[in-house]
């Protein structure tokens, strides 16, 4: 059982466009930019609802990202969890992926 989401990473291709896409759809208008040269990676950090949301685009081949995720764009889903087995129900349920 979820306890609670302390926050959700998306990888995205383009880091302007995901903000722009963000404040248009869901009217989230405060960003923080985060450059992060050593693991070749932007990131847009913005609180919605009691969640923080977290934009991460590759600035390069060279990313510290999983492979796999920077192709196929899935969703990260970091959260605190109470109890794996009615959790993994959950996931198993939704088709919940995790990297």
């Amino acid at each position: 059982m979820f306890t609670a989401i302390d926050h959700i990473g998306f990888v995205v291709a383009d880091l302007e466009a995901a903000i722009d896409f963000y404040r248009t759809a869901y009217d989230v208008t405060e960003w923080e930019r985060i450059e992060l040269p050593e693991r070749h990676a932007a990131i847009g950090v913005a609180r919605f609802c009691d969640v923080l949301i977290e934009l991460i685009a590759p600035t390069s081949d060279q990313a510290s990202l999983p492979a796999s995720c920077v192709k196929k764009a899935l969703e990260c889903i970091i959260s605190r969890i109470a109890s794996m087995t009615s959790t993994q129900r959950w996931q198993h349920s939704r088709r919940v992926v995790y990297l």
